[in-house]
């Protein structure tokens, strides 16, 4: 971030499941360090998966979340 500019456009996006938790954790260590509130959203990729038919017999699909802007 250092070298990028900062933080004024910057958001995390977790996949759904072990991404989501490590996006949040992220984002509070980045508050602890600079008090910065970086925004973080979710991701289901559930019907892009290639091992879809391993996991599971029918498809669980849970709802993606992302509450700001990521155009641009």
């Amino acid at each position: 971030m250092e070298k990028s500019g900062g933080y004024q456009e910057l958001a995390l996006i977790g996949i759904r499941r072990r991404g989501v938790p490590l996006a949040q954790r992220i984002a509070q260590a980045m508050r602890g360090i600079d008090g910065v509130e970086v925004p973080v959203g979710t991701l289901d990729i559930t019907l892009y998966r290639d091992d879809l038919s391993k996991v599971a017999p029918q498809a669980v699909l849970q709802s993606s979340d992302i509450a700001f802007a990521w155009t641009g």
